[in-house]
């Protein structure tokens, strides 16, 4: 999740450092990089409030088993931003907390899950779909001549089926993939790389090949697939970016002025000591599961300084490269940053 949060953090803050004008005109240092890296803190709520949050998700869960539809309770019930539209949601792996993705990973699409803890809050899901974007695969090409309309004829198909299921057999009984792509596979841009056409993302490949790339498991090996270039075997080698389409209730515990009290006394602790020289990443590390709040570490992150918050630049005007700011407060909890050296 931090890793997940540190990169899409970086994304939207990187920008490269503008000048103010031409003809020689002195750089606006407005449009300056600075380099930094962050800790920040969530509040959580209280073990009893997410004890009880959890208990209403699973009333909840029988009202469901029980016909009440999923969509209408999804409106009434969840704490989630998605309530607005029925607890509808896409999102991408890595977005919610572990607990949450490795539940929502175990289930098979059209499945309703059972209540999913999370250190703030339970959920109930019901997975519509998930779709992975993005496949690598290889392929040994039984290629047939096409005419000048692109189109071959039947008894081409048929000349070179019987080759494609002689090799098909061959790697069912221990052939070597790699090889056999190598030496009888007719697309000469990926048989000098044992049949490797790298990562594709969907839509790039005539779709008999893709729906059958995207089916299969990470190291499966197809029957010989027809398409108008002739018969392929594929092997799908790896999948990711998977996309996951769901209704879902959130269940979120109320954080209250304590927590958040709570929170920002564990964060201007870690600050202390950030000031006096200790890794930031150590810190976050030491705190991982910290009782008092939720420490995310972004590490080494560019910012052009007029897209600073107005709090946060007024700090760093009057900071040198290793100096640490006070605490700050944003909409998702506490933090402060360290002004790095540019690179």
């Amino acid at each position: 999740m931090t890793k997940a949060w540190t990169r899409t953090l970086a994304a939207i803050l990187a920008a490269a450092a503008l000048s103010a004008g031409c003809g020689g005109e002195q750089e606006n240092p407005n449009l300056a990089n600075v380099l930094l890296e962050q800790l920040l803190v969530k509040p959580i709520p209280q073990q009893e409030a997410v004890d009880k949050a959890c208990g209403q998700a699973r009333e909840v869960l029988e009202m469901i088993r029980g016909g009440v539809d999923f969509a209408a309770l999804a409106a009434q019930y969840s704490t989630h931003v998605s309530a607005a539209d029925s607890g509808l949601i896409t999102v991408s792996q890595g977005w919610m907390p572990k607990e949450f993705d490795e539940a929502v990973l175990a289930l098979k699409d059209s499945t309703l899950s059972d209540v999913i803890h999370t250190p703030q809050a339970c959920y109930l899901v019901y997975r519509i779909k998930g779709t992975y974007l993005q496949v690598r695969s290889s392929h040994i090409l039984i290629g047939v001549d096409r005419g000048k309309d692109g189109k071959a004829p039947e008894a081409e198909f048929r000349k070179t089926e019987k080759e494609a299921w002689s090799l098909y057999r061959q790697l069912k009984d221990g052939a070597s993939f790699y090889e056999l792509a190598r030496e009888h596979s007719d697309d000469p841009g990926s048989a000098q790389n044992g049949g490797d056409i790298s990562w594709t993302k969907r839509g790039q490949l005539v779709k008999e090949y893709e729906k059958v790339a995207f089916a299969q498991q990470p190291g499966e090996i197809s029957e010989p697939v027809r398409t108008v270039y002739g018969w392929h075997i594929i092997r799908t080698v790896q999948k990711k970016d998977l996309s996951l389409t769901m209704r879902m209730i959130e269940f979120g515990a109320p954080v209250t002025e304590a927590d958040r009290r709570r929170a920002r006394r564990a964060l201007e602790q870690a600050r202390r000591r950030a000031e006096e020289g200790e890794s930031m990443a150590a810190l976050a590390q030491e705190l991982e599961g910290n009782p008092d709040g939720e420490f995310i570490h972004a590490e080494k992150f560019s910012v052009r300084k007029n897209v600073l918050r107005p709090e946060l630049a007024s700090q760093i005007s009057e900071m040198d490269a290793g100096d640490v700011s006070g605490v700050l407060e944003n909409e998702k909890g506490f933090y402060f940053v360290r002004l790095l050296e540019d690179e």
